[in-house]
């Protein structure tokens, strides 16, 4: 069965959000909550295109009338994705010194722990990889 992949696009208006769905010939809809727009948008296009809900992919992309707020969740975007690139870095960083001090450093594990600010149960996982 063959997936079609639809973008419903929101804008607030009156307390409620406003959906289109231009792929659908040119669907409209609404939903009081963001996080009722894809089910909504689902069914909408479900009715109007004669689809069954396991043959629809909806993105929800949202636009706001004012550029402060596009760019208040663009920076919160930007920002999430560099903690999680910089969490995966200070992983790798972690697991590297812990081979250092525990080889070449010679030292235990609780001390090790200490050094790095993690348990010492941390350390005995990281010195297994």
């Amino acid at each position: 069965m063959t997936r079609k992949a639809f973008k419903a696009h929101c804008t607030r208006a009156d307390g409620w959000w406003a959906v289109s769905v231009p792929d659908a010939d040119g669907l409209w809809t609404q939903a009081k909550r963001l996080d009722q727009v894809e089910a909504m948008a689902r069914d909408a296009i479900g009715a109007v295109m004669d689809l069954d809900d396991n043959q629809i992919d909806v993105q929800v992309e949202v636009e706001f009338d004012d550029p402060v707020l596009e760019q208040a969740v663009a920076n919160v975007h930007h920002l999430r994705a560099e903690a999680d690139r910089l969490q995966h870095e200070a992983s790798a960083a972690m697991s590297t010194a812990v081979h250092m001090l525990r080889d070449k450093g010679d030292l235990p594990m609780r001390d090790v722990a200490k050094l790095l600010g993690v348990s010492h149960q941390r350390v005995g996982q990281l010195a297994r990889r």
